[in-house]
């Protein structure tokens, strides 16, 4: 049977009969919506937000008759979430729209908007009844914080809100899972449409009419807006996951897996040098600037003025009177003399016209030797000709100086430049594109050992777009003419690539460093992963060899041979199968032409006493044992315990439903499955999975299936992590007889009940204890409780039972694991006298060894 490619048409179906059937008269939705009203206009209507008494009572009537009402919407008619989606869309519309409008209709197709948005969207993340409550609570104070931090100058604190909320939307997208291929792909496009409509359109960003809206009103609008664009961002996200998970062949899994395993990090380890590399050579240029402004004050104090720059050592007191610095007025009556910064001064009026510029950029100083004097140096042509040949530059062949004011994500970075606080000029080497408009003030570097040729440095290059990279930048305190704070000045270090380049030693370097790395990724690590790759191809291909096996034979095609090679663990399942073919097979022809069934039944017996462990692992300071009994010569009960490594052992005991030979060959099935399966994963939830998923197959028997308790047994860590797919609960006897002796539970369905993947998944919920000295944990195969011993005329059938088997383990604790065990059988055997078993049981122990002190 071909999957279907769209399942969006029956669940409109079921919600159309669902909507007809729904009792809109019954009690519960008219409180419950009644309700929801009410709490709801109280909360709109409050004078502000917060957490003061009336606001907590409008939050609390509205969360609870909300949540009841969506809980009953939800379970009842089950509404796709698709229509829920487009109809939050459409709300959040109308509701962006309304908010500018001040009238009384508009106001109320305002709340009516802001009523249906709450509704549909709530319908979207409160569609499955895990975490409605934490959901809810997490929305509300999300929205708090939200609010909070909108309208403060907090933007990181509301980045991190966001990232919040988007991570909270993440986990409520369980609907995808469900989704056909077909649909995944619809899904993932029309989610990152919507997503930049919703970022972009001009529809939702409406301008601004009517009468500006409150705080509150434009929060709550920004607040739902956001919503929708967390959610379909990240149904953008988890679509490609659900695609690979639920969708993807085994070898394209691997495949995806290798990826991510060696060429992502390959190239996220080249970007991320290249960034280092970049960040370092931007941070010493940088540095190296301010260490030339630096020595360029130094040298003026000790009269070693370079030529070219124009200074002026003005005193304090002279200042508060007014400065003429060759044209340009400082004026008088202002502030404190900050300690190092650039201000702007304004020409003196009888001199403009004589001028080109009517106000020019001064760099002062103040110094600790003579606090009394101020040095100002004028930034022009001299100024940069002097910086660009204090140094010679690593990658950059200009200068440029321009008042900047950083944007939002450099704000974030230059906010946690602590070590930086307090200098007025500060490094900031995390920057790509310089000033794209003409800066006030340019300069190129003067190469001392610049060799005599042809320039090519007019012939430049575009990259991406650009012709010019910054590789270094300083921020400048800028002040304007009265010393008040206006910001920043930058100073960078660009790169105009021209063919000048290719001829420095720099590049030399980087394209010998640059064709190293492409020699060693493709001859040695490429090779590495193709390596990896052909390993991943030959499980791939072994694993469907025994698959196929497993089907003939299953089917009856005894003859058919699995053909593996090498001597790793598929070519002894492989065997396995084989010989267990072979010996069916031999079996057959025998009792054809002797007529004896009971030898067929018996060979099948030795296959599969071959198939269980012959010896128990032996673990350091544990012991561990089991004991097996058929009721016929073949029979469905099995147990398993395998080390995998670290001290950790993979443990199993189960039954198969029926009994004979069909019973025994999917044993057969399930232990072969269950020994190569630590190749593959050793996640118990995964492991069942598959297993469900392989006898949940339509080439299996529909009346078929297997109760099982799976495991992993850690020695060092002394605990046990478990899963029940329907098995009987086993106990856990304390070595302190002082407590009682306790089942342990865990939920589960049994393996190849539940056709639909997704269900099992919903049913297994592991287990999980610690063995403490002298514990045991006893599990056992419902062949013991549910032992029968027919009555005789009026006598009643009686059964062991489970009462039985806890008085016999109560009285009994004592005793070490093989002893309990020979007591168990040894009461089984006296319970059925001289009658036969009625069914297979299985005893398996695990006991942690007392210590001596």
């Amino acid at each position: 049977m071909r999957p279907r490619k769209f399942s969006i048409d029956q669940r409109l179906q079921n919600f159309w009969v669902a909507i007809q059937h729904f009792d809109y008269k019954s009690w519960p939705f008219i409180i419950y919506s009644l309700g929801s009203l009410i709490g709801f206009l109280t909360l709109v209507t409050l004078p502000k937000y917060g957490f003061h008494a009336n606001a907590i009572a409008a939050y609390f009537i509205f969360g609870f008759f909300w949540l009841q009402l969506i809980t009953l919407i939800s379970d009842e008619l089950k509404p796709p979430t698709e229509l829920n989606i487009l109809l939050t869309l459409q709300f959040l519309i109308i509701l962006r729209q309304t908010v500018y409008y001040d009238s009384g209709i508009s106001q109320f197709f305002y709340f009516v908007a802001l009523v249906g948005y709450a509704m549909f969207f709530s319908l979207i993340i409160f569609q499955y009844k895990e975490g409605r409550f934490t959901t809810l609570v997490a929305i509300f104070i999300f929205a708090y914080f939200f609010l909070e931090f909108s309208k403060s100058e907090h933007e990181f604190l509301l980045l991190l809100v966001k990232i919040l909320i988007f991570i909270s939307l993440l986990k409520r997208l369980k609907w995808l899972e469900n989704l056909s291929k077909t649909e995944c792909w619809i899904y993932f496009f029309a989610a990152l449409f919507i997503f930049r409509q919703l970022f972009n359109s001009t529809v939702i960003y409406a301008p601004e009419l009517g009468t500006t809206p409150s705080p509150f009103q434009n929060g709550l609008v920004a607040y739902a807006l956001y919503l929708m664009l967390a959610y379909t961002l990240a149904i953008a996200v988890k679509t490609p996951v659900v695609l690979v998970y639920n969708h993807a062949r085994l070898a394209r899994k691997l495949w995806i897996s290798s990826l991510f395993q060696s060429t992502f990090p390959q190239i996220f380890q080249f970007v991320l040098m290249l960034l280092v590399f970049q960040f370092f050579i931007s941070g010493w240029q940088a540095d190296q600037v301010r260490f030339a402004i630096g020595d360029l004050f130094e040298r003026i104090q000790e009269n070693d003025q370079p030529i070219g720059i124009r200074s002026y050592a003005i005193e304090r007191d002279a200042l508060h009177r007014g400065v003429d610095l060759d044209g340009y007025i400082l004026q008088h009556d202002y502030g404190a003399v900050p300690k190092e910064g650039i201000i702007t001064l304004q020409q003196r009026s009888d001199t403009a016209a004589a001028s080109e510029v009517d106000q020019a950029l001064f760099l002062f100083h103040r110094d600790k030797r003579t606090p009394r004097i101020v040095y100002f140096v004028r930034l022009d042509t001299g100024f940069l000709d002097y910086l660009g040949s204090a140094f010679v530059p690593v990658a950059g062949n200009g200068i440029l100086g321009y008042p900047y004011k950083p944007n939002r994500w450099e704000n974030y970075i230059y906010s946690l430049d602590y070590w930086q606080k307090d200098d007025a000029i500060r490094i900031f080497p995390f920057s790509w594109t310089p000033y794209e408009k003409n800066a006030p003030l340019t300069g190129e570097f003067y190469r001392k050992n610049q060799q005599e040729g042809e320039d090519f440095s007019d012939l430049g290059i575009r990259i991406f777009g650009q012709d010019q990279f910054t590789f270094g930048r300083l921020f400048i305190d800028y002040y304007s003419s009265a010393f008040i704070s206006d910001g920043y000045f930058a100073c960078d270090v660009i790169l105009k690539p021209n063919a000048a380049i290719f001829s420095t030693a720099v590049f030399r370097n980087l394209l010998m460093l640059f064709i190293a790395y492409l020699l060693i990724n493709s001859l040695l690590i490429r090779r590495v992963v193709k390596f990896g790759a052909e390993i991943n191809q030959m499980i791939v291909q072994k694993f469907n060899h025994l698959q196929g096996g497993i089907r003939e034979i299953a089917s009856g095609n005894l003859d058919f041979k699995v053909q593996v090679e090498g001597q790793d663990e598929f070519v002894e399942l492989a065997t396995h199968f084989n010989n267990m073919g072979d010996r069916l097979k031999k079996t057959i022809a025998e009792a054809r032409e002797k007529g004896r069934l009971e030898h067929e039944l018996q060979i099948a017996r030795e296959v599969q006493l071959s198939l269980l462990p012959r010896q128990l692992p032996v673990v350091s300071g544990y012991a561990v044992e089991a004991f097996f009994e058929m009721a016929t010569e073949v029979g469905g009960d099995f147990y398993d315990m395998q080390p995998l490594g670290d001290d950790k052992y993979l443990f199993t005991i189960g039954d198969v439903s029926g009994k004979g030979t069909s019973a025994a060959f999917y044993m057969a099935q399930c232990v072969s499955l269950l020994r190569f399966a630590p190749q593959f994963t050793r996640n118990v939830n995964e492991i069942i999975k598959r297993l469900n998923q392989y006898f949940a197959g339509p080439a299996m028997d529909r009346q078929m299936f297997i109760t099982a308790i799976i495991g992993i047994f850690d020695a060092a860590k002394h605990s046990l992590e478990f899963i029940r797919a329907g098995h009987t609960l086993p106990f856990l006897i304390p070595g302190d007889f002082n407590e009682p002796i306790q089942e342990l539970a865990s939920a589960g369905i049994g393996i190849g009940l539940a056709r639909d993947s997704q269900q099992m998944e919903k049913s297994l919920k592991p287990g999980k204890c610690k063995l403490k000295s002298g514990d045991k944990l006893f599990c056992f195969t419902d062949g013991l409780v549910e032992a029968q011993r027919h009555g005789q005329g009026e006598t009643e059938d009686q059964f062991f039972g489970e009462e039985r088997l806890q008085k016999i383990l109560t009285e009994n604790r004592k005793l070490p694991a093989h002893q309990l065990i020979k007591k168990i059988v040894q009461e089984l055997g006296e319970f059925y006298g001289n009658a036969p078993l009625a069914d297979d049981f299985t005893l398996f122990i695990i006991e942690r060894k007392k210590q001596m002190r």
